[in-house]
């Protein structure tokens, strides 16, 4: 079940494995989540019994990182053969408030039709998870709020505005909400600050909006559900796109 409601930023656990996504870059998202709640990074690895000096490695210089960037921070490196479990393991040891997970974008057959990992943290995790690819610098931060259909799915839209807003103000970026409903703005962002973009086909228009120098912020279930000719248009149009794609628990 979800655990009761924190900040978003309280205790935030960064996955630092090695060779999917630039950790600096990784370590940034963490620390403009983290920052508004005065909270603590966690850089964490999960190894089987025969890394665990590597890994130990891994997370001490993600410590550093966290240094330098000015933030609290406390590294843990857990023995298990299963990264999904060690995760889900962590969060509820460490009483977790939300998920960065290194990720490698999409890919059509693997994710879009059979899964992965990182879906299973996401079915799994009882506190909010972003499985992230920062390609480059981004110079503009474009969330999408996705199908607001029912109750759990307007929840994640949120979550998408939420973390896109801390992103955006992080780095003084501008930031462009996707949107079928105005009215998921209320309390959390002010309208006459930000660039929105009211449709009536939020997949549509997110295609013929993102480019190469942006960092989409996107519900998992807006990438999830994609069918048909759709999935293939969007795994190409994210190909070169650095993406964030989050989602709460349910």
């Amino acid at each position: 079940p979800p655990k009761p409601e924190a900040d978003l930023g309280e205790t935030v656990l960064i996955d630092t494995r090695p060779g999917i996504a630039d950790m600096l870059a990784v370590m940034r998202v963490g620390a403009a989540v983290t920052r508004p709640d005065d909270g603590v990074v966690v850089p964490y690895s999960i190894a089987p019994a025969g890394g665990k000096d590597a890994a130990i490695a891994i997370v001490d210089a993600a410590v550093a990182k966290a240094a330098e960037q000015g933030l609290d921070s406390l590294g843990r490196v857990t023995v298990d053969d299963s990264f999904v479990a060690g995760t889900i393991r962590l969060v509820e040891e460490l009483d977790a408030s939300f998920v960065v997970l290194a990720w490698e974008g999409l890919r059509f057959g693997q994710d879009l039709l059979l899964g992965n990992e990182i879906d299973a943290i996401g079915v799994q995790s009882p506190v909010p998870a972003m499985a992230l690819k920062v390609l480059r610098p981004w110079e503009r931060v474009v969330a999408v709020a996705g199908d607001l259909s029912t109750a759990w799915k307007r929840e994640d839209g949120l979550l998408a505005l939420e973390t896109a807003k801390r992103l955006a103000y992080s780095k003084d970026v501008s930031l462009v909400v996707i949107t079928t409903d105005r009215s998921l703005l209320d309390g959390i962002l002010d309208p006459d600050e930000v660039e929105v973009i009211l449709t009536t086909d939020a997949r549509k228009t997110t295609l013929e909006t993102v480019t190469s120098t942006d960092l989409a912020v996107i519900p998992a279930h807006g990438l999830q559900a994609a069918t048909g000719i759709w999935s293939w248009r969007v795994t190409k149009t994210f190909t070169d796109v650095s993406v964030a794609m989050v989602a709460g628990p349910h």
